[in-house]
């Protein structure tokens, strides 16, 4: 691997503390909806890393066709975010409209995360950072479960947005630090896989980490929780040996126990919510009958987009789709579907691969799907002829991530469910401190 050119003109430290706070506000995802001040801060971030790169010069990559893609599809995210200006002022709403600051706002959303791998290229001074990283990542996950379970006794905190519907039987879904409430449940395979794969994390501390994470689960309430527990539990059946994952799971068993003697009120929402996900009730009258819908036709359903999306209408929306405004709700962009007036429209998908496709029609999403084929072999590659234990993290966190895309739109640009993603390709195209260089 060809090494980044680096002169350190920058102190270390100090490229550390601005890398901690760029994470720092793209984890505190729920400061978002308080003040556009959270985009300011951004800003000035960004441009610091900027300055950096100016005065540290060039970055090389490794030359290999993960490389030209992740430049392609990058690129082609900015044709869109370029092409977008076509759109500006174009009525949404009553009393909205596409315009210059909802513009930027959907920018910023959709490309920072792709940026990522860029950022981390130029404030990188060594493995700690790296591993540094994917720590702060799991800290401010699990600060999102302890934001969940102290809202259970102290009630809700207004800051982390409004609770989620009180769909079923059980406690009160509230908000947490991670933003937008359906994220938990869509990432919480990655984090439970990353921290049990962690060789950074004791095993004292991994116990109590895997504890909050699962009890998170059956406070936020979303079937994509159960579903991911489930994914990261047989994947880690087959990474780990059979003595240590019966031990886990007889671990996380007793602790779990523990809680529901002192938190009663858990197991109803556990029994409610397996109940509503799988459709066999373990617990008489907590099934929702005007909800339930068995998980195979939902995943249809998002598989295909069937229910929300209709077809393209035009060669040119086949071809490089509608821009920032394809991103939808996923990028801040709301529209009015109460068919009062002749406004701009367009279904949301919830299904990743058809969002992209609307953001930047089959050229961007045919771009995508290469990256993520060439990326999961490179990873494989690694971890598979060159024992590289932390390739086959990526590798096998990646599986749950591309699992995810079908049924979460905006999974893509999110930086609790793509922030794997992104230092799996950073890991893959810049890291100069892996011993395997010539992988």
């Amino acid at each position: 691997m060809e090494e980044q050119t680096r002169n350190f003109f920058v102190n270390k430290k100090i490229k550390f503390v601005i890398l901690f706070l760029l994470l720092s506000t793209l984890f505190l995802q729920f400061l978002k909806s308080i003040s556009n001040i959270y985009y300011i801060v951004l800003i000035f971030v960004v441009l610091a890393i900027l300055l950096i790169f100016i005065i540290e010069g060039k970055i090389n990559l490794k030359k290999n066709i993960t490389k030209f893609l992740y430049y392609a599809f990058y690129l082609f995210l900015i044709v869109s975010c370029i092409y977008s200006l076509n759109f500006i002022n174009t009525p949404l709403g009553e009393n909205n409209k596409f315009d210059f600051t909802s513009y930027l706002i959907a920018i910023s959303r959709m490309m920072i995360m792709p940026s990522l791998v860029f950022i981390f290229a130029i404030l990188f001074s060594s493995s700690n950072d790296f591993k540094k990283c994917i720590n702060i990542y799991i800290f401010f996950f699990v600060l999102g479960a302890v934001s969940m379970i102290i809202q259970q006794f102290i009630g809700q905190i207004e800051f982390f947005g409004p609770p989620g519907p009180a769909r079923y039987a059980g406690m009160i879904p509230y908000g947490s630090t991670l933003g937008n409430i359906t994220i938990y449940g869509t990432a919480i395979g990655i984090a439970i896989l990353v921290t049990v794969m962690s060789k950074d994390i004791g095993t004292f501390q991994k116990s109590i980490i895997l504890l909050l994470l699962v009890v998170g689960i059956f406070l936020n309430m979303q079937k994509a929780g159960v579903i991911n527990l489930f994914l990261c539990a047989a994947i880690l059946l087959y990474l780990i040996q059979f003595k240590k994952y019966i031990l886990i799971l007889f671990s996380l068993f007793v602790l779990i126990s523990s809680i529901l003697i002192i938190f009663p009120d858990l197991f109803l929402n556990i029994a409610s919510l397996i109940t509503n996900t799988f459709g066999f009730e373990i617990i008489e009258n907590t099934k929702s009958t005007g909800l339930y819908k068995p998980i195979s036709e939902r995943f249809i359903d998002r598989l295909t987009g069937r229910t929300w999306v209709a077809g393209p209408q035009s060669i040119q929306e086949f071809l490089i789709g509608w821009g920032l405004l394809g991103g939808g709700g996923s990028l801040g962009i709301t529209f009015d579907f109460s068919g009062s007036g002749n406004y701009f429209t367009l279904g949301a998908p919830h299904n990743q691969y058809i969002g992209i496709f609307l953001i930047s029609g089959a050229i961007g999403l045919l771009l995508f799907l290469i990256l993520l084929f060439s990326l999961q072999l490179d990873l494989y590659h690694k971890y598979r002829y060159h024992k590289d234990e932390t390739a086959k993290i990526f590798f096998f966190a990646n599986i749950l991530f591309i699992i995810n895309l079908i049924v979460a739109e905006g999974s893509l640009f999110h930086p609790y469910t793509s922030f794997i993603f992104y230092i799996s390709i950073y890991y893959v195209l810049f890291n100069k401190f892996s011993k395997y260089e010539n992988c």
